[in-house]
């Protein structure tokens, strides 16, 4: 049987590509374990940073160091059109490990317990495919240059991808992929979906103040409890009369506190909570509509002298949009050199994500990057399971065997 030149073309690349990743599996296994072992939070990440860089030099590959943490490393390509990057985070999390592996965090209080050092390894994995195998690197002719983005604080608000784009991460690039744990796909699967796959996450914190009093004279003073019910009711339901039904708004309470007598009427309130969207358009407007909920229920207590209210706000990120093209593009690298069985169609997540503001970044002409996320299969079929953020969390390192080769191949897409 014959087969068409661009079959051939495609075969001789996986193979490259998994017999490079087979020289090296047994390496990128003990740098996860290192980086999982020595976690560091955001904008502290100085050793991880220097053992990215350093492994990256040793290697031959033109890398820099980013102001204060993170690195960003650059493969030229001859005829290159454009530059293709994989972003990477590399912060931990202020969480004890409960995990029990025999390589768990060294340090008290702090784990990584989102992923971030399989996401590190992933990318850095990359690298060395490409740093080692020269045929590689020659196979993306004429197509695009390659950076590498390991980011620092994605975990924290105000995050990192802002300051490495303010750094020139983003100078030259056209399209950004970047990929996240998912202990709720078991290894072996690669997850993406068009649109919207994670959330815009805000943050909310009412506080009422009134003078006080008896509550069997509640008329002479502000009910700061019944205030603060009545914002816990009002937004939600409002919220389904203001947006788009067919667009995600959430609002979620995670504190509520006023008093500690049956008989007194507080002083003072307060009421925590989060905004989440799925859609773009309702998250830039959603601060003001629930500034205005919030003064019309308290209007008439605040006119009257007998409350004061304050709201603070805390914009976080925007939602991570998949463009449809980048995410078709992610599609076929995944069936490509992993099989038809490897992909997976996710739902979308409320979960926030600051890979986002790379997806909304212009370059000086006004051309918009595109991209995309996928998720990560890490569950080991079998066992119980564990879930982002928590201090159990085990993620298979088989999922490596899959990360790697996976990203490598999206560049030649």
């Amino acid at each position: 049987m014959s087969y068409p030149l661009w079959y051939n073309v495609v075969v001789s690349l996986n193979t490259g590509i998994l017999d490079a990743y087979e020289l090296l599996k047994d390496e990128l296994r003990l740098i996860q374990r290192y980086i999982h072992a020595h976690p560091e939070v955001g904008w502290a990440e100085t050793n991880t940073t220097n053992y990215i860089l350093d492994i990256l030099k040793s290697n031959g590959v033109k890398a820099r160091k980013l102001e204060g943490t993170g690195v960003i490393a650059d493969f030229e390509v001859s005829g290159a059109k454009d530059v293709v990057a994989l972003r990477a985070d590399i912060d931990a999390l202020p969480i004890m490990e409960t995990s029990g592996v025999p390589w768990s965090s060294e340090i008290p209080g702090i784990s990584h317990s989102c992923g971030h050092d399989f996401h590190a390894t992933s990318v850095l994995g990359v690298g060395l495919l490409l740093a080692r195998n020269p045929q590689l690197l020659e196979k993306l002719h004429n197509k695009s240059s390659v950076r590498l983005i390991f980011q620092p604080a994605e975990e924290l608000n105000p995050s990192g991808s802002p300051v490495v784009i303010q750094q020139g991460g983003l100078d030259d690039v056209s399209r950004i992929y970047a990929l996240h744990v998912e202990p709720k796909l078991d290894v072996g699967k690669v997850g993406i979906t068009p649109g919207p796959i994670t959330s815009a996450a805000d943050l909310i914190e009412i506080r009422i103040k009134g003078s006080g009093g008896h509550t069997s004279r509640p008329h002479l003073t502000a009910d700061t409890v019944h205030i603060l019910s009545s914002v816990v009711t009002t937004i939600p339901l409002v919220f389904s009369r203001i947006f788009d039904p067919r667009n995600v708004v959430s609002v979620s309470w995670g504190s509520i506190h006023a008093g500690s007598a049956h008989n007194a009427v507080p002083k003072e309130g307060s009421l925590l909570g989060t905004v989440r969207t799925t859609s773009l358009e309702a998250w830039e407007e959603v601060e003001d509509v629930i500034r205005d909920l919030i003064s019309n229920i308290v209007e008439p207590l605040t006119k009257s002298g007998k409350a004061k209210v304050e709201v603070n706000y805390t914009r976080g990120v925007p939602p991570v949009i998949n463009d449809p093209d980048e995410t078709e593009r992610v599609e076929n690298a995944i069936t490509s050199i992993l099989g038809n069985d490897a992909l997976v169609h996710v739902e979308r997540s409320l979960g926030g994500e600051d890979f986002s503001w790379y997806l909304l970044h212009k370059q000086p002409d006004g051309r918009k990057i595109v991209g995309a996320m996928a998720r990560l299969g890490v569950h080991t079929p079998g066992t119980p399971g564990s879930d982002i953020h928590q201090s159990g969390l085990i993620v298979d390192e088989k999922c490596l065997d899959y990360s790697v080769p996976f990203l490598t191949r999206l560049l030649y897409e």
